[in-house]
């Protein structure tokens, strides 16, 4: 027989967000947004980051507590240590005490860094940051090496829109293709896929 399981999910809906018990469908809370969120980020107290897509802020949803509106965009990289996030901010990748939002370090970064489209791997070791501009490409951060930084060209990449990073892998997806690098090498393999990459 196996164990009991119970997840809460967060669902993102036109005007809001909702809470959800699984497996038993139970509501737990509904959290209203101003404007479209650019996705929602679960840090590790379980509280919810909704940044706005459309209004320079950030809303965090506690459940059981009205949402917070915070000013500015806040697009956090969460990682293992919980006290602490990554953010990136126009020329510089920031460290963040947790949850006080107070800075610890920062490193430069180049200009034309996307803030929105981040990741971070799981060990904190390692942040990937996409740029804004032609060509496409890729700037890894190593913040526990002094901020070290390596770039991954992107080449015949068309819109490339979302990132992920494992220990080991960087993936990014955009129209019709999706792409595999390992950390540490500029050479990855990328394929063709029908239609939009959405996650």
């Amino acid at each position: 027989m196996l164990p009991a399981l119970l997840v809460v999910v967060a669902v993102v809906q036109t005007g809001g967000v909702v809470t959800v018990e699984l497996p038993a469908g139970r509501e737990l809370g509904r959290f209203p947004l101003a404007s479209h969120t650019m996705g929602v980020f679960v840090a590790p107290d379980g509280a919810l980051w909704l940044p706005s897509a459309e209004r320079e802020e950030t809303v965090v949803a506690r459940l059981g507590q009205a949402g917070e509106t915070i000013g500015g965009r806040l697009v956090p990289l969460f990682f293992r240590e919980p006290d602490r996030l990554y953010a990136v901010f126009p020329g510089e990748l920031v460290a963040l005490a947790y949850p006080e939002r107070v800075r610890i370090a920062s490193w430069p970064l180049p200009r034309g860094l996307s803030p929105t489209f981040a990741a971070c791997s799981h060990d904190g070791r390692v942040v990937a940051v996409l740029t804004t501009a032609p060509p496409a490409q890729v700037v890894l951060v190593f913040p526990f090496d002094q901020g070290q930084t390596a770039t991954v060209p992107l080449s015949g990449f068309p819109s490339p829109r979302l990132l992920a990073l494992s220990d080991g892998f960087l993936a990014v997806g955009g129209e019709g293709r999706v792409g595999l690098w390992p950390l540490g090498f500029s050479e990855g393999v990328q394929v063709n896929v029908p239609g939009t990459v959405a996650g």
